[in-house]
Order: structure tokens, then sequence, then C-alpha cells
């Protein structure tokens, strides 16, 4: 029971540490956000993937290798039928719950530690994003 507990305190820890910026500011906190949420409006838009801002009309190429978040994000955010700038905090939120689940799945699978496994959580949280 109390390595349960454990567990579910450290899930809950990492969603308070994950949606903490966003309990007074409810918009995407950093420019590579916007940026990403701009891709995945054009390619809901177009249907193609594209390597140019869309902010700019003739802007350069650039290379682009983040093609599968924007698809994600295109699918997750645009076809649900949210607002995709408002809804772009819980994302953070989804993404260090599925992280410190892994990382605790993950090393229980290769150590047979629940301590070990407990521990690479605590890590995990302690790194800066």
């Amino acid at each position: 029971m109390l390595k349960r507990a454990l567990f579910f305190a450290l899930l809950l820890l990492g969603a308070l540490l994950a949606y903490s910026p966003h309990y007074m500011y409810q918009y995407p906190l950093h420019v590579d956000e916007w940026h990403h949420l701009s891709q995945a409006r054009a390619l809901t838009e177009t249907e193609t993937l594209t390597t140019q801002t869309p902010y700019y009309l003739n802007g350069a190429a650039y290379e682009n290798y983040e093609h599968g978040f924007q698809v994600f994000l295109s699918e997750a955010l645009w076809m649900s039928g949210t607002d995709p700038v408002l809804s772009y905090k819980i994302l953070p939120l989804l993404f260090m719950l599925l992280g410190l689940a892994s990382i605790f799945y993950l090393t229980q699978h290769l150590f047979k530690n629940y301590w070990i496994s407990l521990l690479s959580m605590v890590f995990y949280l302690l790194l800066k994003s």
C-alpha cells in the first residue's frame, strides 16, 4: 500500500510541477510552442507538411525535424474541436505523466527493484525543463 501511495504521490508532484506555470497564465509560454501551433494549423489548413514558417509569406525554408509532433498537434488539438491555444497547456501535463510512468515501468522491467524505479522518477522530476 505504501509503495502504491509513493508512486501516485510522485505522479501528483509531477503533474503539479508541469502544470504550475499555467495556474495564472492560460496561454502557451514559449515561442516554440506558438511556432508548433502555427505549423499544426498550417498543416490542418493546407493538408501538407511545410518547411516554411506560416507567419511569413515568402519566408526562407528551414530544416524541420519535428513533423511528427506537428502532425500529432494537428490531430489532437484541431480535430478535437477544442481551442488549440487554450488546450496547449494540457500537453506538458500529459507528457510529464507519460514520461514518469514510462520511466517507472522501464526501470521496473530492467532492474526488478521498486525503489530504483521510484528513485528514477525522482531524478526525472529534478530535470530542468
